[in-house]
């Protein structure tokens, strides 16, 4: 899964839209704190910083975001296999099996619904925690990706500038301002 092991804590983005325009969003990065193990969730009140509406939100314990991840694996897993079963029936019977149609079609569905809540569960349910609802919507923290995306660095010194916080025109605006030049 690409979320990883869940920790004791979930580092998220509360997101207040501010308009029609898609990209009118106001991002404020939050560190929630998961419950202990011995609770299945415990709920966490955000106010968002913008219009001071405060949206709740469940933080499932690690051992709970574990099982949680298990079962939509699993679940992806059967939907799998299930797939796997319907086409090699279809294809025994020269696509005259009606019960391989049918676990071909279950499998389909089973993998595109259990594989989605498994790629973008992060333990945390609430408005917008999973797909966008207006106002307010939370996400994932993106991980670090200054490494990925690259860095403009000086020739003069070796001062270095991420492409990632406003692409090269930004790195390009924040490296003539600094001190070598």
């Amino acid at each position: 899964m690409g979320r990883g092991i869940p920790s004791s804590e979930v580092e998220v983005q509360l997101m207040h839209h501010d308009g029609r325009d898609r990209d009118m969003y106001r991002v404020e990065s939050v560190v929630l704190e998961r419950p202990p193990s011995t609770l299945y969730s415990g709920s966490v009140t955000l106010a968002c910083p913008w219009c001071g509406d405060e949206v709740e939100y469940q933080v499932l314990s690690v051992a709970a975001a574990r099982l949680q991840w298990t079962l939509w694996r699993v679940l992806t897993i059967a939907g799998l296999v299930a797939m796997l079963w319907g086409t090699v029936r279809l294809i025994q019977t020269g696509g005259s099996s009606g019960g391989g149609a049918g676990a071909l079609g279950a499998g389909i569905f089973t993998v595109f619904i259990f594989g989605y809540l498994w790629s973008v569960d992060y333990g945390v349910n609430g408005p917008g925690a999973w797909w966008t609802s207006r106002p307010h919507s939370l996400r994932l923290q993106p991980p670090e990706t200054q490494d990925e995306i690259g860095t403009l660095t000086c020739e003069r010194c070796g001062h270095s500038e991420p492409l990632g916080n406003g692409g090269y025109a930004g790195a390009e605006a924040r490296m003539a301002g600094h001190a070598c030049r």
